[in-house]
């Protein structure tokens, strides 16, 4: 018996699952009946982290294969530095050893998005990221990806969430 390859897969991660690490106050909104968060004007840079939960498995060539993200957003009011986008590959340790996290260097991020100064530009954003060797999910492991914005003392960011695509293997 082989397996079953179902592809084109994917699944929404709501901004609310985002982790939003630095000082600014974010504030959930529903703009046109859509739901999202906002970060008001503020000194303090930022760093946005949006974990990846997917089916996984301790065999190597089964269970949800990561393809790629995309990331939905908007600055508004002033431009920002943002920083290239990282993946990281985070380990769960068996008992008594710690958990650790390496950066996955196998992602690409779209033209537009390929210099932080294009990214950072005023307007609605869609940022994709593509895994150039995609990796099954395995057991006891998480995947992340993380971006930082600096410059934020006039611009407003809002965040609407992200929509990981990958193939499922069973």
């Amino acid at each position: 018996m082989g397996y079953v390859n179902i592809s084109q897969l994917s699944q929404f991660i709501p901004a609310t699952d985002f982790v939003k690490i630095g000082t600014g106050t974010w504030t959930s909104k529903l703009t046109s009946n859509v739901l999202c968060l906002e970060r008001a004007a503020a000194a303090a840079d930022i760093q946005v982290y949006v974990p990846v939960s997917l089916m996984s498995s301790p065999i190597k060539t089964q269970g949800a294969k990561i393809l790629s993200l995309d990331l939905w957003f908007k600055i508004a009011a002033a431009e920002v530095d943002m920083l290239m986008p990282a993946c990281f590959k985070t380990t769960l340790s068996a008992n008594g050893s710690p958990v650790s996290a390496a950066v996955y260097e196998d992602v690409i991020s779209d033209a537009a998005h390929s210099a932080p100064l294009a990214a950072g530009t005023i307007g609605d954003h869609k940022m994709s990221l593509t895994f150039t060797n995609p990796p099954f999910f395995l057991e006891d492991t998480i995947y992340s990806f993380g971006f930082a914005i600096n410059g934020t003392n006039l611009a407003v960011i809002t965040l609407f969430g992200a929509q990981v695509s990958y193939l499922l293997r069973l």
